[in-house]
């Protein structure tokens, strides 16, 4: 009868516990206890095991019970059944020498537990530590001699900076000076094309979702390791802070945000020919652009990291997560990390392999179809990620979405069903790239036909119905923490579908409305200059946060948790993240980016006579070895020829050469040209398209392309 009492809500059909009072829940052994650390390494061979174990009884227990129903509402509570301990082996066990231990351990458990709960323990997993147990090993003398390396090249290359003359050329050196990096890094200016300059709001946006991201991940170090866990569970019943434990969901933003820039660009680009030698050149660049300050990265976490840490809990972090860098990290470095099972060698790792796999499917999209063919194939791609997810949802019975909870965060979603076969893959998240292809598309195609989005002035009510709809959609998760049974399987179903496309289609509008100059508040916030000092950064600050979160989660003993101490944990380490980043990116990131781009800065021209650069509207191209010669309509070229012969037609342009209409004036040497030059020009049946002919072998075009 006193279970009745105590019991506020319980769901008898599927034996689930909403709510305990406080005095029941102080019958439940502590989730987490910790003998003293530093006391007990002080003695000598001292010992320190930290234990993983599972509450069991051998006569039935009507507590076992209670804990085992009230840990089955998952979204808000924690596996009371399951008790990390740490404890002294060379103390407080030593009364179980003469066993191994394991068995000491659980022996040692069972004792207290038996002694005040009348409950045992089966220990599941154990880690144990020594004063100096990491050894300095060879991959460690050869990331020392790495990381040393590169430090030298920056101290050489910013003496060099101070003291060498200012050059135009290119310079291997400078691009490792700290002192210029830093002027870039802060560099405000405006985008020489002026065009660009319009999308300085994706930086913002970037940004402030980068920022929201970092002060999620900053939440794991007060909810894990923590003394007052029942603070924690009412924290999850807090609704203004499901904001924060719906997080996961704005990674959808950052792959519409990626496939908009990607689409954008390569509508200016002059190197989106239809080959797969350009998509292969353009993959290799990026990989050779993220790859440097990733590898440095994760070689720092496989070596010297290990050597950083010294806490009860650091050697769970490096048998979970450092550890098995050594073995899976190459994974990591070919971007399939999210396709190997079980992972957990830089978790965060994930949206970045997520993102190379989209990034080439929106080349090939972007670069091989064109026109109608190429919206068939978005809707088409659309369709099929909106499908997957659902389908996936409804076949292993997963969540609506990724929803955060205390025991997830223990475990960094890892065991969780839906981050396995849902959150973590490309395919998962399609939809929301493909919708930042089309948004990309629409955007360049709107500019350039000087689109005036005044004229639907009176539709910004329903603009700013978009913030309504975001925010309606952060909040979406408040459901699972509800005290009610789980949505059925068709609901779930529906939502893991919808979810989020619908938060980047509303982001995509209020996007839209800045690019073009809708309203004036948002467009102030969003394309404050100061964004691109920090968006400068994401990259670096994506690599380095959860590695510092661990440190801290190993270094730390239990903690009290409250408002405060969240408050003050996330201000303290999105600042520490930020700096660390900023040394990541002046040392390592920016240089050899300069370096990737200055190697494939010549790529931008074909060998022997090809054309290699896109003309339109008038703008003239240089080529090297190569012989230029232009069809203009409404327009006159006058180009330098030589050693070749190509042919680049352009319509309704003019040239850079004050010529008058319908002249042709060229200078010939070794080659000769052909031209048909009037008030409109065409050749090779082009009719309202540019096209390019390129790609000539000894001097001779062919291969016409369509743009």
């Amino acid at each position: 009868m006193k279970y009745f009492i105590i019991l506020l809500v319980v769901h008898l059909c599927n034996a689930v516990i909403y709510k305990l009072n406080d005095t029941e829940l102080d019958r439940f052994p502590p989730v987490y206890y910790l003998d003293d650390y530093d006391k007990c390494l002080r003695k000598p061979n001292a010992v320190y095991c930290t234990v993983d174990a599972y509450l069991v009884s051998d006569t039935p227990s009507d507590l076992l019970t209670i804990i085992q129903e009230y840990s089955q509402h998952r979204h808000s509570h924690f596996n009371h059944s399951q008790i990390t301990y740490g404890m002294c082996l060379t103390s407080t066990c030593n009364n179980y020498t003469n066993l191994d231990r394991k068995q000491n351990l659980e022996k040692c458990l069972n004792e207290t537990l038996l002694k005040d709960y009348s409950l045992k323990a089966r220990v599941q997993e154990l880690s144990c530590t020594k004063r100096d147990e990491f050894q300095v090993d060879a991959l460690d003398r050869v990331a020392a001699f790495i990381f040393f390396g590169i430090l030298f090249m920056n101290f050489i290359g910013t003496v060099y900076d101070v003291f060498s003359k200012e050059s135009s050329g290119f310079s291997l050196l400078r691009c490792f000076s700290i002192r210029r990096n830093m002027k870039k890094l802060v560099d405000t200016s405006e985008k020489n094309a002026s065009l660009q300059n319009r999308l300085n709001c994706l930086d913002g946006l970037r940004t402030i979702l980068l920022i929201a991201i970092l002060i999620g991940h900053a939440f794991i170090t007060s909810i894990v390791n923590v003394s007052n866990t029942s603070v924690v569970e009412e924290i999850f019943n807090y609704t203004p802070l499901h904001w924060i434990t719906n997080l996961p969901i704005t990674m959808c933003c950052f792959f519409f945000i990626s496939s908009f820039v990607l689409a954008y660009n390569l509508q200016t680009s002059d190197d989106n020919y239809e080959s797969w030698t350009c998509i292969g050149r353009r993959m290799f660049k990026r990989w050779c652009r993220f790859t440097p300050a990733y590898a440095i990265a994760l070689l720092f976490i496989m070596t010297w990291y290990r050597h950083l840490g010294d806490g009860p809990f650091w050697m769970n972090i490096y048998k979970d997560r450092i550890e098995p860098c050594r073995s899976i990290g190459w994974y990591n470095m070919l971007y399939v990390n999210n396709f190997v099972d079980g992972s957990v060698c830089m978790v965060q790792g994930w949206y970045l392999a997520a993102e190379m796999q989209l990034h080439l499917l929106g080349l090939i999209v972007c670069i091989f179809f064109k026109g109608l063919s190429r919206i068939r194939v978005l809707i088409v791609l659309f369709i099929i990620g909106l499908l997957i997810p659902g389908v996936l949802t409804y076949i292993y019975d997963l969540d609506m979405q990724l929803t955060p909870s205390a025991e997830l965060f223990r475990q960094y979603f890892l065991p969780d069903p839906t981050f396995r076969y849902v959150y973590r893959h490309s395919f998962t998240n399609l939809a929301c790239y493909v919708m930042g292809l089309a948004m990309g598309l629409l955007t360049y195609k709107l500019q350039r036909t000087n689109f005036d989005i005044q004229k639907y002035k009176k539709w910004i009510p329903l603009y700013y119905s978009a913030i309504i709809l975001n925010t309606g959609i952060m909040y979406s998760a408040s459901i699972n923490y509800q005290d009610r049974p789980r949505l059925s399987i068709t609901t779930r179903m529906i939502m893991s579908a919808v979810m989020k496309p619908l938060l980047t289609a509303s982001t995509s509008v209020l996007a839209f409305g800045v690019i073009f100059k809708y309203e004036r508040s948002l467009c102030g916030l969003l394309e404050w200059r100061g964004w691109t000092v920090l968006n400068r950064l994401d990259y670096c600050c994506y690599l380095i946060n959860l590695p510092f979160i661990d440190y801290l989660l190993g270094s730390e003993a239990l903690i009290r948790t409250g408002y405060t101490v969240k408050f003050t944990a996330s201000c303290g380490i999105v600042i520490m993240t930020l700096l660390l980043a900023l040394f990541l990116w002046l040392l390592v990131e920016n240089p050899f980016a300069l370096i990737t781009n200055e190697l494939f800065k010549g790529r931008n021209h074909v060998e022997n006579g090809a054309i290699s650069k896109i003309v339109a509207n008038g703008t003239s191209s240089k080529l090297r070895h190569g012989t230029p010669s232009n069809n203009v309509g409404n327009g006159t070229p006058s180009n330098k020829v030589g050693n070749g012969i190509s042919l680049n037609i352009i319509r309704n342009g003019t040239s850079s050469n004050n010529v008058g209409n319908g002249t042709l004036s060229n200078k010939v040497g070794n080659g000769t040209t052909s031209n048909n030059v009037g008030n409109r020009t065409t050749s090779n049946n082009v009719g309202n398209d540019v096209y390019l002919c390129h790609k000539t072998v000894n001097g001779s075009a062919s291969d016409k392309k369509s743009i």
